[in-house]
């Protein structure tokens, strides 16, 4: 796992630090040579009443993706991750969140 430089994770919530390395080993595992980037935290900008806020949501890289890997790695991570977690697929990053 890495962080873009600048993101603020000091105080995601435990049900997600638990998951981390589980999400790490889904890009080692779909995505050879992928790393699991974080871009997203606490910091940035979101909107008003966005779970980043409540440090229930983090942004991951998919940019270096290819169209084939990055369905299988949301399939991976909906599996992990159940229903307490959502996950949406932006343009730019997939976005996670835990339903709180």
């Amino acid at each position: 796992m890495k962080l873009k430089t600048g993101v603020d994770v000091r105080f995601l919530r435990q049900e997600f630090v638990a998951v981390l390395p589980n999400i790490d080993g889904i890009f080692h595992h779909r995505a050879p040579g992928v790393d699991f980037v974080i871009t997203a935290g606490l910091d940035g900008t979101h909107r008003h009443n966005s779970k980043h806020y409540k440090n229930a949501a983090i942004d991951v890289r998919r940019r270096d993706l290819t169209a084939d890997q990055l369905p299988l790695v949301v399939e991976d991570l909906r599996k992990l991750l159940g229903d307490d977690f959502d996950i949406v697929i932006e343009p730019t990053h997939i976005h996670i969140e835990l339903d709180i």
